[in-house]
């Protein structure tokens, strides 16, 4: 019975504008339903930025971008790569129809809210509905509004999100898990960590992610019974 199944705590560090952080969460779900027998793998969401530059009010998608790939035909190579990998992984990348890159802040902070005050799976629904809204619908991510539906969506009180939206709510902690991961050499994301020490980078394959849960079962480290 499943009851009666060891769990396995496994932190992922991720950005709610990080395409390859998306691709990360699909397959970390694959995995987790590989070893299903084996373990319960719980997840714990971790905040990242990788644009801690842009401002509440978010900043034009395609400018921003250029700032950082430089021309058009880089931009277009990125999200075609990128568009094709997530297909396989049964998203659906609209990069063109995304007209704002949005601040991540208010979505970590209702993150860090849904696991702290919501039902089990709350936080992952909401997680996975983020990344569909800003990825594949074009929604803006930033805007308190889509914010909202989307968290009372996915389990959240309304009244509640819509103090914490109004306030700096978990904003202490989203800071403070940062610099945790800075300071634990975290510097890309996605990244999934167990026990703080052991860890996989990247958009890892789902047979990759399904060998490392199974080394750290084997190993006792992120398990309990």
């Amino acid at each position: 019975m499943t009851d009666a199944l060891p769990t396995l705590a496994v932190e992922i560090v991720s950005d709610l504008v990080c395409p390859w952080c998306f691709i990360g969460l699909r397959r970390f779900e694959r995995a987790a339903a590989a070893v299903a027998d084996r373990a319960r793998v719980v997840p714990r969401f971790v905040p990242y930025r990788i644009s801690p530059d842009v401002g509440p009010a978010g900043e034009d998608y395609r400018a921003h971008l250029l700032g950082k790939f430089k021309t058009e035909a880089k931009l277009g190579e990125v999200w075609a790569r990128v568009a094709d990998v997530g297909r396989a992984d049964g998203i659906t990348f609209a990069f063109e129809s995304i007209a704002r890159m949005p601040d991540s802040l208010p979505g970590h902070r209702l993150m860090q809210c849904a696991q702290a005050e919501g039902a089990p799976g709350v936080a992952q629904r909401l997680l996975g509905a983020l990344f569909v809204a800003h990825f594949t619908d074009g929604r803006d991510t930033g805007d308190a509004a889509v914010l909202r539906a989307l968290a009372v969506e996915a389990g959240l009180d309304g009244d509640r999100v819509d103090a914490v939206l109004a306030s700096d709510a978990y904003g202490g902690e989203v800071f403070g898990e940062m610099k945790a991961m800075e300071l634990l050499g975290v510097r890309g994301v996605p990244a999934f960590i167990v026990d703080r020490e052991r860890g996989a980078s990247g958009a890892q394959p789902v047979e990759t992610l399904v060998n490392f849960f199974d080394e750290c079962i084997a190993s006792g480290a992120g398990v309990t019974t």
